[in-house]
């Protein structure tokens, strides 16, 4: 069985359906690595293949949303992904950006979006979903951010703050 159609995860009678493990294709796997390197997690290449960079880069996601800690995609995971990322869409639409959809997937249309809002307020234009973005965005950490931003944008954000 190829590797992208592989089951990451199955679900044990402690788990809740929420956090069972989910079949993902390469597309999935993607999404999911843009998303993450959107908000700052290095994931290596977003190239489809579930590595070992992408693995961490959703432990340290899931530790920082206290999901529980599985470094695979699983439900839980993917919908605290695409919620917060539905929040940063809904308030660049309001906003006047112009998004294809508010559809919790981080492409080339939110991340162009988030691009030209950054360089409107004088912010880092990174692409990133970072802390300063998100404030200018008014959104909270919680609601789209997430707790705990990577220190790589922590750090890209006190540089650009000088």
């Amino acid at each position: 069985m190829p590797a992208a159609a592989q089951t990451l995860m199955r679900t044990t009678p402690r788990q809740s359906a929420k956090t069972a493990r989910i079949k993902v294709s390469r597309d999935r796997i993607q999404e999911v690595q843009r998303a993450l390197e959107g908000k700052g997690y290095d994931v290596g290449d977003v190239d489809g293949e579930f590595g070992s960079k992408t693995e961490r880069a959703l432990r340290m996601f899931q530790k920082a949303q206290r999901l529980p800690v599985t470094g695979q995609i699983d439900r839980a995971t993917l919908a605290r992904l695409r919620d917060q990322i539905r929040a940063v869409q809904r308030a660049l639409l309001r906003k006047g950006y112009d998004i294809k959809a508010i559809d919790g997937t981080f492409g080339e249309k939110t991340e162009r979006a988030l691009r030209k809002f950054q360089k409107a307020r004088h912010l880092p234009v990174t692409g990133l979903l970072d802390d300063r973005s998100l404030n200018a965005l008014q959104i909270g950490k919680r609601g789209a951010a997430g707790r705990g931003a990577p220190a790589r944008a922590k750090r890209s954000q006190k540089k650009h703050a000088k």
